[in-house]
Parts: structure tokens; sequence; C-alpha cells
């Protein structure tokens, strides 16, 4: 779902799940649906991290196995503007070549743009949204927190003229494929 702050993304996504009743109108689900809006907005402390993630898929109806597959993905991360200059259309292109060899790979994107939009179009055009994260801009912690997840960390910059994140990736001991555009 695509759409600016306000537009009501998430009031219609809990009117989905059930969480809300529509104000007008009605909704026919044919399936299961889950919310990820309202499940886990706390942790319980006897809990580890892995235990957790078990218990929120256990909760949203996946089975033991489908969870664990999930620990085996390698996450490839990206994090930038979604502009031109950042190359986030080629990281979705390679990202595709990726998954057509390895379907066990899964991909973020973090940051925004004036290409935001297009990106997310694009990856649904290629047939591999199912496989990206869309995250939007992110601050201190929430990128030190990406970058203690990523396995790898790709910049495919068309001008990149300092390089900085790829730098912040390296210190968090995250290996970096950077295009050779870099400054």
């Amino acid at each position: 779902i695509i759409g600016r702050n306000g537009a009501g993304k998430s009031t219609l996504l809990k009117i989905l799940s059930r969480i809300t009743e529509p104000t007008e109108g009605r909704v026919k689900i044919y399936g299961r649906v889950a919310s990820l809006l309202e499940v886990g907005t706390g942790f319980h402390p006897e809990l580890t991290g892995r235990e957790y993630i078990f218990l929120n898929g256990a909760i949203l109806g996946m089975g033991r196995q489908d969870i664990k597959k999930k620990f085996d993905e390698t996450l490839v991360t990206f994090l930038g503007r979604n502009t031109f200059q950042k190359g986030p259309e080629n990281f979705v292109e390679v990202a595709k070549k990726l998954l057509d060899k390895d379907d066990n790979i899964r991909f973020v994107m973090a940051g925004s743009g004036d290409l935001m939009e297009r990106i997310i179009r694009y990856s649904a055009k290629l047939g591999i949204s199912d496989k990206f994260h869309f995250t939007g801009f992110l601050k201190g912690p929430e990128i030190r927190r990406l970058f203690a997840l990523s396995d790898v960390f790709v910049l495919p910059s068309v001008s990149e003229p300092f390089g900085i994140v790829p730098r912040e990736a390296m210190q968090s001991n995250v290996p970096v494929v950077i295009s050779n555009r870099s400054g």
C-alpha cells in the first residue's frame, strides 16, 4: 500500500485485519489475514529474541519450519536516498538476478526519496516484491539495528562523492559492496 502520511494506510490495514470496523461499506475476505500492526508491541522479559520471534510467528499462524527457514535467509541491505544518484533501480535489478539463482535471500531498502514509489512498483513488476522490505527513512538506533541484522550492505551508486553510509556499515562489521563510482 503506497500513500503519503495520513492517507489512511494503517487504518485500511486495521480494517482488513478486523481490528477496526469500517465507518462505511464492508470488507469481504477470502482466506486468512493476520495483523502485523498490533502484534508484538512489547517484549516479554523472560524470552530471548529468538523465542520471541517463534512466539510471534506462532501467533500469526506460521509453522515452526516456516519460521526456521526465515532465519536461514541472507539479508541484503540498501540504505540511502531513493534517488537516481544512489542507484536503487540497479539494486532491484541485481536482486532479481540473485533471486533467479537463489530464493533464500531477502532485501531491505531503507531510505526515502523521489524514486521510492517507482522502486516499489518496479520490484512488483519483476515479481520480487515479496522478497523486499521498504522501511522508509531510518535514524541512528534504527540504522544500527538494521546493520546488526544485515549479512551484506550494497550501494550501487551512479555517483557517490563521500560514501559515508558504507563506512558506517563497515564500522558495524557488515561486508560492503559498492559501485566503482563511489568516492
